[in-house]
C-alpha cells in the first residue's frame, strides 16, 4: 500500500536493529547500505574502518531514484536514515503528494543518549561513528518541529499502524452493498443497472476501469464527478485510471487507444481538469470489510488469498492482481482461503467465467466495452446476488463471452478441450 515510513534518530539508536528484528529489510531503503555499494569502508588515522560519506550526493540521488520507483508501484517503503534536520524531510513531501502516500516518521530521538553511545560502541567496527557526531545529533534534535504533513509515531507503534491499514471495516449498517464491475465508458448499461439512481441507505463500490474503450466516456466521467463525494460511493483504482489522471495533469497518457479514442471525447465535453484530479484522489486501493458475519475483499485485479498484513501488498498488485493475467485467480482463492472469506474483483476473465466464478469468488469483468455485460454483485443480510446488464452501445461487435460452468474446469476437460494458450489467443482475437 501507499505508506512511507521515515526513520528518524541518532546513530546508534537501534534503527537498523529494529528493521532486522521486524524482518523489514525487504521493504527498506538504507542510506548506509547504498554508501557501502559505492565504496569500501575507509580507514582513519587510528586504522579503524568507517563508512565513507564522500559519495553522499550520489547516494541520496540514488536513494530517491529507488524510492520513486517503489512509489510508482505503490510499495510500502521504509527509509533508514538519521534525518537529523527536519528540513531533510522536505524532498519526500512532493513525492508523497504526487503518488498519494501517507507519511509516518518513526521517532527514535527519545532513545537516551547513553544508550545510543553504548550501542554505537557495540556495533561492527566499520559501522561505528565518532561519538562527537552522536552528541551533535542530539543537540540538533532539540527544539526542531516536524512538519504537519507527517504523522510521528514511536517505534513500537509501527505494527499498530500496519494492523490498522490491514484490518477490515464494518459495513453492516448498510441495507445493501452494490459491487459494480468494469465500466470502460459504457454509460447506458450503468444507468440501466442503477434504475432510479443511488439510494442513500445502500453502498455502491465500483471496482475500477471507469473509462476507456467505450463510446460514452464523457457521460461516465460526468456521472462520477456528480457523485464521487457522496458517503455511499467507493471507487477502487483500476489499471486504466492512470490514463485519465495523466490527461488531467497535462501529461500524455501511455495508452495509444486512450489518446486517440477517449481523450477527444473528454476534450469535447470541456471538463475542469482540476476537478478530475480531485476525483482521482478519491480512488481507494481496495475495499476490505465485514458484513453480517462475512468478510469481503474487493480489489480490481483479484488476489488468491488475504495476506497477514494487507499493508505490505503493493498497490500495483492490488490493481493487477496476484499471479499472471491468465491465471485462474477465482479458483485459487477458494483453494487458499477460509470458508467465511469472499472476494470480488474485475480486470481479468480470460477463462470466460460467470459472475460467480467460483464458490466464494465473484468476477465482474464481462467485456462490456465489446458488447458484453456490465456485471454486478449485491450483498444483503440474506447473501449475495449476481446481476448482468447487456451493453448495446459499442463501436465494434465482438463475440459475447461464453459462460463456463464450474464443473467444466477439471484438469481432464482442459486437456481435452483446449490449452490455456489457445484461450489466451481467442481472448486477444476478440479485442482486435
Amino acid at each position: 500500500m501507499r505508506l512511507l515510513f521515515l526513520l528518524r534518530g541518532p546513530m546508534g539508536a537501534g534503527k537498523s536493529r529494529w528493521i532486522h528484528q521486524g524482518d523489514l529489510s525487504p521493504y527498506t531503503l538504507s542510506a548506509d547500505a547504498i554508501r557501502m555499494m559505492y565504496q569500501n569502508p575507509e580507514y582513519n588515522l587510528h586504522g579503524e574502518p568507517r563508512i565513507s560519506q564522500s559519495n553522499d550526493k550520489r547516494v541520496w540521488k540514488h536513494l530517491f531514484h529507488l524510492l520513486e520507483q517503489r512509489m510508482e508501484r505503490g510499495d510500502l517503503t521504509i527509509v533508514d536514515a538519521t534525518h537529523v534536520r527536519s528540513s531533510t524531510l522536505s524532498p519526500y513531501k512532493k513525492l508523497c503528494q504526487q503518488y498519494r502516500y501517507r507519511c509516518y516518521v518513526v521517532d527514535f530521538t527519545q532513545i537516551p543518549m547513553e544508550t545510543a553511545l553504548a550501542q554505537n560502541r557495540a556495533r561492527d567496527p566499520h559501522k561505528r561513528v565518532p561519538e562527537e557526531i552522536i552528541l551533535d545529533a542530539y543537540e540538533q534534535f532539540k527544539g526542531q518541529k516536524l512538519p504537519g504533513w507527517v504523522t510521528v509515531i514511536p517505534p513500537d507503534a509501527f505494527w499498530e499502524v500496519v494492523e490498522e491499514w490491514s484490518k477490515p471495516l464494518d459495513f453492516s449498517d448498510w441495507k445493501k452493498i452494490h459491487h459494480i464491475g468494469d465500466l470502460h465508458g459504457c454509460y447506458d448499461a450503468l444507468m440501466e443497472y442503477l434504475g432510479e439512481g443511488l439510494k442513500e441507505d445502500e453502498l455502491y463500490i465500483f471496482v475500477g476501469n471507469l473509462l476507456d474503450r467505450g463510446l460514452q466516456n464523457a457521460e461516465v466521467l460526468q456521472f462520477f464527478l456528480d457523485h464521487y463525494q457522496k458517503p455511499n460511493v467507493i471507487l477502487i483504482e483500476g489499471n486504466h485510471e492512470i490514463h485519465f489522471f495523466k490527461w488531467a495533469n497535462g501529461e500524455e497518457p501511455r495508452s495509444h487507444l486512450f489518446r486517440k479514442h477517449t481523450v477527444p471525447q473528454l476534450e469535447e465535453a470541456g471538463f475542469d481538469k482540476k476537478e478530475v484530479r480531485q476525483l482521482y484522489r478519491k480512488f481507494r486501493q481496495l475495499a476490505y470489510y465485514t458484513y453480517h458475519g462475512k468478510t469481503v475483499l474487493v480489489t480490481h485485479g483479484g488476489l488468491s488469498e488475504i495476506p497477514r498484513h494487507l499493508a505490505f501488498v503493493s498497490t500495483e498488485q492490488l490493481i493487477k492482481g496476484f499471479g499472471e493475467f491468465e491465471d485462474d485467480i477465482d479458483h485459487a482463492w477458494v483453494d487458499q482461503t477460509p470458508p467465511n472469506q469472499f472476494q470480488i474483483h474485475g480486470h481479468r476473465n480470460i477463462l470466460r467465467l460467470p459472475v460467480q466464478a467460483a464458490d466464494r469468488s465473484f468476477n465482474l469483468e464481462g467485456q462490456i466495452e465489446y458488447g458484453g455485460y456490465l456485471r454486478a454483485v449485491t450483498l444483503t443480510p440474506d447473501g449475495f446476488e449476481t446481476h448482468e446488464v447487456r451493453n448495446h452501445c459499442f463501436q465494434q461487435r465482438a463475440p459475447v463471452p461464453k459462460m463456463v460452468d464450474e464443473e467444466q474446469l477439471t484438469m481432464e476437460q482442459w486437456l481435452h478441450q483446449s490449452s490455456i494458450i489457445q484461450l489466451r489467443e481467442d481472448f486477444l482475437s476478440s479485442r482486435r
